[in-house]
């Protein structure tokens, strides 16, 4: 599980530099709001599908087996945040 978090903790610093290039504003407004988003669905979407795997009675760190698709489901969770924020961000700026 100390793997899949770390792949939270990248997923949301590359949020932090590409939130300034694809949401206008300032830096401050979209940076850590960007990092949170990407952070938060790498968590969710990572930690169902190791629940899935594993079940709700397995405490503990994931197998081996539970690794690989707990990585594979962070990063799709973590872009799909990222996508989301980018959106909402876009979205409140037009209207």
């Amino acid at each position: 599980m100390l793997l899949i978090g770390f792949v939270w903790i990248f997923l949301g610093m590359a949020a932090l530099f590409l939130a300034k290039p694809l949401v206008p504003g300032t830096w401050e407004d979209t940076g850590p709001a960007a990092c949170m988003t990407t952070c938060l669905g790498a968590y969710l979407c990572g930690s169902i599908a190791v629940l899935a795997m594993e079940g709700p009675n397995a405490y503990g760190p994931p197998t081996i087996a539970g690794t690989g698709p707990g990585i594979l489901a962070s990063v799709v969770g973590g872009a799909v945040g990222f996508a989301v924020y980018i959106y909402d961000a876009r979205r409140r700026i037009e209207v």
